[in-house]
């Protein structure tokens, strides 16, 4: 098989119908980044006077905006199937008067509505980071959360330049930023049509591979450096995401995931983290990548299936290398987990392909 498996989700003609008719985004204010679309929650007074609990299996995106806020916050464990421990959260406002928490929907797997009832119950403002789930679910009515703010990041999930999203809410007015070109969009939309022909032209070529990386890279540096300025999307982000077939994707992305998952569950060599896999009943969820725990043999894994253009993305490696150390289930995770793509670019071939490639590196 010559295909490119994993990776940055391209930009491809194939990934788009004719219609522009998803009226339902008006649920929405857009910005550049998931970040950004932290910040302007952040910088509401009311949320930004509380004192956070923020889950240190997260990336360093996330606690930036707290930290250039001035927004007080420490941290918390999970389980090690990815899920809240309410004993540990009562543990930490039992350490300090906690008013509010962050939460994310690792991996496309919404909370139970219980634990968020709970959370509300234990006096906590809840704010819901559903990148890796996407906004999919929530547009289409099959996921109603209970948390006080819902944002994300969609360029993780679709094929768009940049991109976040803050769903609007009654109680609270947020900032709307007109759409704008940056400089960061522009590398990354370069880097995702190129990768978008490098991985249907079948043609492997070194040069045009860097080319694309390059770019990417580049993009992701300039949006790390840049300033504090809010800023909104980007028009031809917003076109891309109104032309998207957004139900294929969900359908796609589940019936991958299960077909990995049938074909992993009675392997004793991994362990697959987490604490509720059967999406049949549970339409809400919509899988971002499959994670397997793989006994410290990530690394490896990951370097070998790169060798043989399978790309698999790093969720995460802790960006607090000391103060991870107290915090032992986030640090397993983040030592041990591998994850695998199941997007909507791959069919049951390629999910097998994958399948045996991983099995024989266990």
């Amino acid at each position: 098989m010559d295909n490119i498996i994993g990776g940055e989700i391209d930009i491809s003609l194939d990934s788009f119908n004719s219609n522009e008719n998803y009226s339902f985004y008006d649920r929405l204010l857009f910005y550049d980044s998931g970040r950004t679309a932290l910040s302007v929650v952040l910088s509401n007074n009311y949320i930004s006077n509380h004192k956070f609990l923020l889950p240190i299996y997260s990336c360093e995106s996330i606690i930036k905006p707290f930290k250039e806020l001035n927004v007080h916050f420490d941290y918390y464990d999970i389980n090690l199937n990815l899920d809240l421990d309410l004993e540990i959260i009562q543990t930490r406002m039992h350490q300090e008067e906690f008013t509010a928490i962050l939460i994310i929907d690792y991996f496309g797997f919404t909370f139970d509505k219980n634990v968020i009832s709970k959370l509300k119950n234990f006096g906590l403002f809840v704010i819901e980071d559903i990148s890796h789930l996407s906004v999919i679910p929530l547009l289409f009515n099959k996921y109603k959360s209970l948390s006080d703010i819902i944002f994300g990041s969609l360029r993780k999930n679709l094929p768009v330049a940049d991109g976040g999203f803050i769903v609007k809410n009654s109680n609270f007015s947020f900032q709307q930023i007109e759409p704008e070109y940056t400089l960061h969009s522009m590398f990354k939309l370069s880097s995702k049509i190129l990768r978008g022909i490098y991985s249907e032209s079948n043609i492997r070529n070194d040069d045009f591979e860097e080319t694309y990386l390059k770019l990417s890279a580049k993009a992701e540096h300039l949006l790390d450096l840049s300033d504090s300025n809010l800023k909104g999307m980007s028009n031809w982000s917003l076109n891309l995401l109104k032309r998207l077939d957004l139900l294929k994707i969900y359908e796609k992305r589940r019936l991958n995931f299960k077909m990995l998952l049938i074909l992993f569950i009675d392997n004793e060599l991994i362990d697959i983290p987490l604490i509720n896999k059967d999406i049949d009943s549970h339409p809400e969820y919509m899988p971002y990548l499959f994670p397997i725990m793989v006994n410290k043999k990530n690394k490896l894994i990951r370097e070998t299936l790169k060798s043989n253009s399978i790309y698999t993305s790093i969720i995460w490696e802790s960006f607090d290398k000391k103060r991870i150390e107290n915090y032992p289930n986030s640090k397993y995770i983040s030592e041990n987990i591998l994850c695998l793509p199941v997007d909507d670019r791959y069919g049951s071939s390629d999910m097998m392909f994958l399948f045996k490639k991983i099995r024989s590196l266990l």
